[in-house]
C-alpha cells in the first residue's frame, strides 16, 4: 500500500463519516492565521561555517471537526510559506496536517483512523519527537504516518489491541535514504483473576529503504519481530509489580550475517493517576546474541533500565511537567543507518501566569543515544533549553516570544553542532469555533 493509496483511502473515510451518521451531529470550523519571525544563528545546523538568517512564515490555518454521538472526525491543517531573508534559496511551502476519524462500532469495540502529515525544509520541525531523527541542512522532506486500528474493551481491565502503522519519508536530496516501514501490531490485557492479569504484545516492521542516487547504496532493508509478555499483580487501584520478558529479532535481507536477537527478562513496577502521574519502570538482564560476531561487535549482555515517566504538578497560578525515558530500540528513520542503540531521555516544563493573561514558560531537556551496533560504538548528546513569553490580553490574539537552544555533542564531528533561535509568533484566531449544526 503507497502513500497515494492511503491518502485516498482517508479522504474517503472523510467524506464517508458524516453522511454515514444516523443521529444529529455537531460539525465546527475554527480558522486561524499565524505569522512569524524567527532568528537562526545556525541555519544549517553545522558544526563549522555557520551562517544566521531570518525567516519570516505566513501560515493560515483551521481546524474542522464534525462530533456525533457515536463518531467523530477532527482535522488540522496548517499550510504556510517560508522567506529567507539571506538565502532565498530556501523558499518553500510548508504543509501541516493531522487527521482523526473514530467510530464506536459497538458498546465495546472501537474503529479510528489517524493520520498525520509534515512538508517542510526547516530542520527543527521534529525536534519535539524524541523518535525522530536529528536533521541538518534545508533540504525539502517529507512524512506521513497512517494508522488505522481498532480496541475491544471485554471487560474492566481487558482490552485488546489491533493497529497497522504505515510510515513514509521521503527526502529531496538525492543522497539520502527514502524510507518506507509497515508495522502491524497486537496487544492484549487480560485479568483472569481481579488483582492478577497478563499483557502480552507483538509486532512486526517491515523497512525498506530507496535512494534516487545510483552511485548511493541505499542502507540495508530488514524485518524486526518484537514479542513480550507481563504478569501483573495489582497492589492498589494505581500501583502494580509485574515480572515480564521480551524478545527482538533482527532479520536483515541482504546481510544476515549482521542479524541478532535480543532477549531482556526483567521485573517492574508501574503507577498510574489520570492526568497526573504514569510511571512504567522495568529493570532486567538486556542479552545480545549476534549472528555472526566481528571486531568490535560481539555477543553482549548488560543491566538495562526501561521506563516511561510523566509527572504533572498544579498549583494556582502555575504548572510543572516532567518526562523521561529509558529503553533501546532500532533507529529505523535516521538518515544514517546506526543499528542498535540504547536511550536516556528526560524534559522538563514549568509554566507561570504571573499576571492575567501574561505567563511565561522554562524549558529544558537531555538525551543520551549510544549506538552499540557500530564499530566503535557512538555517543550522541543532546541538551536543549528555552523560555517563552506568552500574551493572551486580546480576544483573538496570542503573541508569543521565544528563545530556544540545541546542542548536539557526538563522537561524529560533522554531526556536532549549536544553534539558537528566536521567534515571534502571532496567532490571530476567534476565540469561539463557527458552529455548523444538523
Amino acid at each position: 500500500m503507497n502513500c497515494k493509496t492511503i491518502i485516498s483511502i482517508l479522504c474517503f473515510l472523510t467524506i464517508l463519516l458524516p453522511a454515514s451518521q444516523s443521529n444529529a451531529y455537531q460539525a465546527t470550523f475554527h480558522p486561524r492565521l499565524t505569522l512569524t519571525t524567527e532568528y537562526t544563528d545556525n541555519l544549517e545546523r553545522e558544526n563549522n561555517n555557520e551562517q544566521d538568517d531570518i525567516i519570516t512564515t505566513v501560515s493560515p490555518g483551521f481546524t474542522f471537526s464534525i462530533f456525533g454521538q457515536t463518531q467523530g472526525l477532527n482535522l488540522d491543517y496548517d499550510p504556510a510559506y517560508a522567506w529567507y531573508r539571506e538565502n532565498s534559496d530556501n523558499n518553500s511551502p510548508r504543509h501541516s496536517a493531522n487527521l482523526e476519524i473514530w467510530k464506536q462500532a459497538t458498546r465495546n469495540t472501537r474503529l479510528y483512523v489517524n493520520d498525520a502529515f509534515l512538508y517542510t525544509e526547516d530542520p527543527g520541525a521534529e525536534d519535539s519527537d524524541p523518535d525522530a531523527e536529528d536533521r541538518q541542512g534545508r533540504e525539502t522532506y517529507y512524512t506521513n504516518t497512517a494508522t488505522i486500528g481498532m480496541t475491544n474493551q471485554f471487560g474492566p481491565l481487558d482490552v485488546f489491541t489491533l493497529e497497522f502503522n504505515r510510515r513514509v519519508l521521503i527526502n529531496d536530496d538525492d543522497t539520502e535514504d527514502d524510507s518506507y516501514e509497515n508495522n502491524p501490531t497486537a496487544s492484549l490485557t487480560y485479568y483472569p483473576f481481579r488483582n492478577f492479569g497478563t499483557e502480552t504484545n507483538f509486532s512486526f516492521s517491515q523497512t525498506d529503504y530507496d535512494n534516487d542516487d545510483k552511485n548511493v547504496q541505499p542502507s540495508d532493508d530488514f524485518e524486526n519481530y518484537f514479542g513480550s509478555i507481563r504478569l501483573i499483580q495489582r497492589l492498589s487501584r494505581t500501583f502494580s509489580g509485574f515480572v515480564g520478558y521480551s524478545y527482538t529479532f533482527m532479520d536483515y535481507v541482504d546481510n544476515e550475517d549482521a542479524n541478532y536477537e535480543l532477549h531482556y527478562p526483567n521485573i517492574g513496577f508501574s503507577y498510574e493517576r489520570e492526568d497526573i502521574a504514569n510511571i512504567n519502570i522495568s529493570a532486567g538482564y538486556l542479552v545480545i546474541d549476534r549472528e555472526e560476531e566481528s571486531e568490535g561487535l560481539k555477543d553482549d549482555k548488560r543491566f538495562q533500565v526501561n521506563g516511561d515517566i510523566s509527572r504533572v504538578w498544579q498549583f494556582r497560578t502555575a504548572s510543572l511537567g516532567i518526562t523521561g525515558a529509558s529503553g533501546y530500540d532500532q533507529a529505523t528513520f535516521d538518515q544514517d543507518d546506526l543499528g542498535l542503540r540504547i536511550y536516556y531521555d528526560a524534559a522538563a516544563v514549568f509554566n507561570h501566569e504571573f499576571l492575567r493573561d501574561i505567563s511565561y514558560e522554562i524549558n529544558g531537556g537531555y538525551r543520551l543515544d549510544h549506538y552499540i551496533d557500530i564499530n566503535p560504538e557512538r555517543k550522541d548528546k543532546t541538551t536543549t533549553a528555552g523560555v517563552g513569553l506568552i500574551f493572551s490580553r486580546v480576544e483573538f490574539m496570542t503573541t508569543r516570544v521565544d528563545y530556544a537552544y540545541r546542542n548536539v555533542a557526538s563522537d561524529e564531528n560533522e554531526d556536532e553542532y549549536t544553534e539558537n533561535r528566536v521567534s515571534l509568533t502571532i496567532v490571530l484566531t476567534p476565540r469561539n469555533p463557527i458552529y455548523l449544526k444538523r
